[in-house]
């Protein structure tokens, strides 16, 4: 479990979802991930794979810099069993700092088993 307070006070707990009994094996998996600067942002590209042998649905993309400030991304990505997808976000370094905490989230089942992964990236 990590907890996280932004500026705000607000508080963020992110976890990996515990396998049930019987649940299906695998997820989603951040599979590559990297910062790379251009100009004054960073680029932050990663890639996500399906990693169970189930779609899965609604697929969202947290990015959490350095300076607490946090973007949001809702992909709504649909991934069949094994397949995967790239992203690149670009950010900008005076607001989010040179480190980031980004986590891919989605869902086994429309509304059912939360599943997700994260990487911690400093920028390159």
């Amino acid at each position: 479990l990590l907890v996280l307070q932004t500026s705000s006070g607000s508080i963020i707990k992110l976890r990996n979802p515990q396998p049930q009994a019987g649940g299906m094996p695998g997820g989603l998996e951040i599979a590559e991930a990297k910062a790379t600067r251009v100009g004054s942002n960073a680029q932050i590209k990663i890639k996500v794979k399906n990693t169970s042998n189930q779609v899965i649905y609604s697929i969202s993309i947290s990015i959490v810099g350095e300076t607490g400030k946090t973007y949001v991304s809702p992909r709504n990505w649909l991934l069949d069993p094994g397949e995967e997808v790239q992203d690149t976000t670009v950010l900008p370094i005076s607001e989010y700092g040179t480190q980031y905490y980004v986590r891919v989230h989605g869902f086994l089942t429309q509304g059912g088993q939360e599943v997700s992964d994260a990487v911690w990236l400093a920028l390159q």
